[in-house]
This record gives C-alpha cells, sequence and structure tokens, in this order.
C-alpha cells in the first residue's frame, strides 16, 4: 500500500525529516527502495517499515548517549574512592558500583563486558574504573547499541535508557502499535469528517493528540485546556502521523543550555516549506554545524550561517523565501513536567548582505571575542552578525569597540582590534559599492603612522601619555570633526619629528577620514611586535 504525506507545519515538517532519517539508517535517502521524494510530499510502500523500530531505537541511543556524561559518572566515582583510599570499605566500593549501574544505564558495564567488580584492593577497583572509562571512550556509539542490544537484559536496558531520555520529548512505547495498526487497516473505507485525522485529513483519527506524541511543544492533557484552549479527547490522529510527530526528534540539534544556573533541554529545527529535498539538506547542514560548535553562545553564528547558504543557493529576495528557525525550550515558567516554549527566528537578509556575509564566513573573518558590562558577557561575533543583517553597523560601533579595549579593567576585554576594524571597514566599503584597494591603502597607512608614535613615545619613557592621546583622538572620531584630529595629529607628529601620512583621500572623503583615524588609534594602542610592524611596511609614501 503506497502512503503519501505532505510538507506541512514546521512541527510535521520536522517529523518527515526525521522519519527519513531514521529509515534511511545512516546511508543515502537512494537506498530507500520503495521511497520516492517529490517537490512538496514524500511516497513510499509499506516495506519501509521493516526493522523500523529497531532503527528508530538506535537513532535515539546515538543522538542521546552522551559518552562525556557518562564517563563523568565513572570519574565521579574514581576520585571519591581515590579521595578516600586509606579508609575506604569493601562494602563502600560495591555501594559505588549500584551507583554507576543505576539507571537508566542500567548495568551497561555489565552488559558491555567491562570488569569493575573483580578486585583484590582499592588500587584494583580504581585501575578498574581507569580501563571502564578508557573503555567506553574507545567504543564508538553504534558499537555500544549492537553489544546491548544483542541480549534481552541489553534490551530492557536500552528501552529504559530511551524512555528516560525521551521524558518530554516523544514516547517510543507505541511505536509497534502504530505500524501494525496502519498496515492492517482498510484505507479504502469511505470516512465521516467527524473521523477523519485531524493533521492530515486523510485517514482515520484513532490516537489522542496528548498520547506523549505532543510532548515537544508543550502539550498535554493537563495544560490543553487552561494553555490550548481545547479538550484533548477531541484531538486525534492517525497512526502515520503519529508516527511521523514522534520521529521529529531525530531531525532536531539538541542543546544542553544553562540559564540563570539551571540547565535546559533545548532544540532546533531549521524550517522552509519549499522542497523536502532541500529541507532535508538544510536540516543536515545545520545539525552538523551544531555538532562542531563546543560553545553555545555561537547559535545565533550557526543560523545566520545556514541562512545565508539558503540565500546564496537559492537566490531568494522574498522574506517569505526565507530559511526560520525553530527553538523548542524547557519552559520553567509554565512549570509541568512537558512543559515547554518555542520561538521563532527569521532573519530577514538581502542578497547583497548575504553575498558579503558569505564572502567573510567562507574567508573565517567574522571576528570573535566578548567584552563585559556588568558582569553580563557580550559576543562580538554576535553583535557584528545582528548589526550587519540589520545594515546598522557603522563607525559608532568601531567607537565603542575602541572603548571598550581602551579601558580593559572595566570591559575585560576579549577581541582583536585589528579584525574588527577590518571586519567593519570591509562592511562599510561594500555597501558603498567600492573595493578596499584603496581604502587597505590608508588603513595600512594610518596603523603605521599610529605605531611610529607608539615606539617613538616609549623610547622617550612617556608611555603615560598614550591613553591620554587615544582618548582625546577617540573623542574627536566620534564625532568625525576632521579639523580637531588633523589639528592634534599635526601637532603630535612635528614634536616628535614624524612623518605625514594624512593624505589627499582623507582630506576630502569622510569615510577615509575615519578608516584612517581608527586605523591610526589602532596601531598606536598596539602592545605587541609594534616596533617590527612599523619596519616591515616601508613602501607607503607619506601623504598618499
Amino acid at each position: 500500500m503506497k502512503h503519501k504525506i505532505y510538507l506541512r507545519d514546521w512541527y510535521f515538517n520536522a517529523g518527515i525529516i526525521g522519519f527519513l532519517t531514521i529509515a534511511a539508517d545512516g546511508r543515502g535517502l537512494d537506498s530507500i527502495s520503495s521511497l520516492s521524494i517529490n517537490e512538496n510530499f514524500i511516497e513510499f510502500e509499506n516495506d519501509i517499515f521493516e526493522g523500523f523500530e529497531e532503527k528508530f531505537i538506535k537513532y535515539a541511543f546515538i543522538k542521546f548517549f552522551n559518552v562525556q556524561a557518562y564517563v563523568q559518572r565513572l570519574q565521579k566515582a574514581q576520585k571519591e574512592v581515590t579521595d578516600k583510599k586509606t579508609k575506604i570499605k569493601p562494602e563502600q566500593m560495591l555501594k559505588k558500583i549500584e551507583e554507576i549501574e543505576k539507571s537508566p544505564y542500567k548495568d551497561f558495564l555489565k552488559l558491555l563486558n567491562i570488569p569493575i567488580s573483580e578486585y583484590k584492593s582499592v588500587e584494583d577497583f580504581i585501575n578498574n574504573l581507569e580501563n571502564a572509562k578508557n573503555t567506553i571512550k574507545a567504543l564508538p556509539k553504534e558499537q555500544i547499541f549492537k553489544i546491548l542490544s544483542s541480549s534481552p537484559e541489553g534490551r530492557a536496558s536500552l528501552q529504559n535508557f530511551i524512555s528516560w531520555r525521551f521524558k518530554g520529548i516523544c514516547s517510543s512505547d507505541n511505536i509497534s502499535e502504530y505500524i501494525n495498526k496502519m498496515k492492517s487497516t482498510n484505507q479504502s473505507k469511505k470516512l465521516k469528517n467527524n473521523d477523519l485525522c485531524l493533521s492530515c485529513q486523510e485517514r482515520k483519527a484513532e490516537y489522542e493528540f496528548n498520547n506523549a506524541i505532543s510532548n515537544i511543544i508543550g502539550f498535554n492533557k493537563d495544560n490543553s485546556n487552561w494553555i490550548w484552549g481545547f479538550k484533548p479527547s477531541k484531538l486525534k490522529i492517525c497512526p502515520l502521523c503519529a508516527i511521523i510527530y514522534n520521529c521529529a526528534f531525530a531531525s532536531f540539534a539538541y542543546v544542553l543550555k544553562s540559564v540563570d544556573g539551571e540547565y535546559l533541554n533545548y532544540f532546533y529545527f531549521p524550517n522552509e516549506n519549499t522542497k523536502v529535498s532541500s529541507l532535508f539538506e538544510a536540516v543536515m547542514a545545520f545539525n552538523l554545524m551544531l555538532d562542531n560548535i563546543e560553545d553555545n553562545s555561537n547559535l545565533l553564528y550557526a543560523m545566520i550561517r545556514q541562512t545565508i547558504r539558503h540565500i546564496a543557493a537559492k537566490q531568494s529576495n522574498n522574506i517569505a523565501e526565507n530559511i526560520n528557525f525553530i527553538e523548542i525550550a524547557d519552559n520553567p515558567i509554565l512549570a509541568g513536567q512537558s512543559s515547554k516554549g518555542y520561538n521563532i527566528y527569521n532573519y530577514n537578509i538581502s542578497y547583497d548582505i548575504a553575498r558579503f556575509l558569505d564572502m567573510q564566513f567562507s574567508a573565517d573573518s567574522i571576528p570573535r571575542g566578548s567584552y563585559v558590562i556588568k558582569n553580563t558577557y557580550y559576543s562580538i561575533e554576535e553583535e557584528l552578525l545582528k548589526l550587519t543583517i540589520e545594515q546598522q553597523l557603522g563607525y559608532s560601533a568601531l567607537y565603542r569597540y575602541y572603548v571598550y579595549a581602551l579601558f580593559p579593567e572595566r570591559y575585560n576585554p576579549r577581541f582583536n582590534l585589528n579584525k574588527v576594524t577590518a571586519f567593519v571597514v570591509k562592511y562599510i566599503q561594500w555597501i558603498r559599492g567600492e573595493n578596499m584597494e584603496k581604502s587597505q591603502k590608508i588603513v595600512n597607512k594610518g596603523f603605521i603612522s599610529g605605531i611610529n608614535l607608539r615606539n617613538e613615545l616609549l623610547k622617550k619613557n612617556k608611555e603615560n601619555q598614550i591613553n591620554g592621546l587615544v582618548y582625546g583622538f577617540l573623542n574627536d572620531l566620534k564625532i568625525a570633526d576632521r579639523e580637531k584630529f588633523l589639528d592634534k595629529y599635526i601637532r603630535i607628529i612635528m614634536s616628535h619629528n614624524l612623518p605625514n601620512y594624512f593624505g589627499k583621500d582623507e582630506m576630502l572623503d569622510d569615510d577615509y577620514f575615519l578608516q584612517f583615524g581608527y586605523s591610526f588609534i589602532n596601531g598606536l594602542m598596539s602592545k605587541e611586535n609594534a616596533y617590527e610592524a612599523a619596519v616591515i611596511d616601508n613602501s607607503i609614501e607619506e601623504g598618499n
């Protein structure tokens, strides 16, 4: 029997991609013989469900079994035993083994045949824990799953782990029932409108929507009335839609984030309603990108980069064609075990800005770093990306970063001022429709002039004047006062017999003046290799 399912809401779309991911089982989609992927729907035969439940459990285990978290459990026991080495009693070591082997990792070491119970001394026990850690770290997750699923006890332990990990996400308990029900149902029978699945409106509605299918969006029978305004018994779906919704977890990028000192589960899904194939590719690329990001603060970076790729690939100028990012999070405010909230992020990026950012991503030239104001951490990378896509990036932002760098004890700046300056100047030149050739020369001139002045001051033991000079020049740049800046600049370089690098372009063009000015201050503030950098570039002619 053939089944056809169409792209719909983001949750169902996530389910379709998750369903395809599980059915493929690590292979390409073209390996699924009966599957046909069309523009906005997929079509398949019942044979796609052969072994589907095992693939479902396998994918869930590989996605959610965190090797590092499990190793930390062993590490904790090892440390506690080591700290009490001379005083620890045999029954206490037995208790440690029970703690390690308890749910949700019920008898994992025993089932994996990793011995920790055979010891004659405390040293033996500590060595066993060390060996167990190294063995677990060396074993691929697929291999762990294969061993655990090879015995009835192992399968029971796996099911226990999956049920624990799926709490508040979805349910694997009824997958077999959904599959069997769907295979046995005669779909040629005509149904009344009241009997139709609320999701597909084609097949018979047989299962309540709140039977753990809908945990990920925070819908359950306890909150259905007072939050959602629905009577749960009236909301029923067919077995195929139940399978699809349950597979949504497989397409989500999962992140554990610390929020106000508490760890919360966050799931992300990039949604677009255009083509199944492009949505599948977008989800795979986004998940891979998040897998490679260790610092969760870079999620915005991943989302914008994914949007840029999408726009660059499709050359889409219309916001309706842009990609949306769904963020699902535990919601401690609403309380309730399964309560969740979700946000939708959409970055309306023009094709022109997308091209600029695509080049910066390719060249890995987006500045990274941070600063702190009143104990709050701010990411340079996020700020610059937001300002760029909002087309608000300019010299005022550059001024702020220079002030943060000037007062390190107040702002704890951790970023490279050279990279920030270069990024802002490149953006401005891009917006002006000009290349970097002339700007690069001006930036180099300003930087060298600043370094020359700094080195001269250091040579004359006048380092204490540098911050005062920087502060004065920054105030002139803040209001773009060329006359005041030039007056200070000429006086200071003449008093130290230094060459004048301020040229005609800077005199006639506001952008070139500001680019020279900030680069001059950048050189003046440089602390490492200043003299060498000044000597390296001796090809710049004075005043040009």
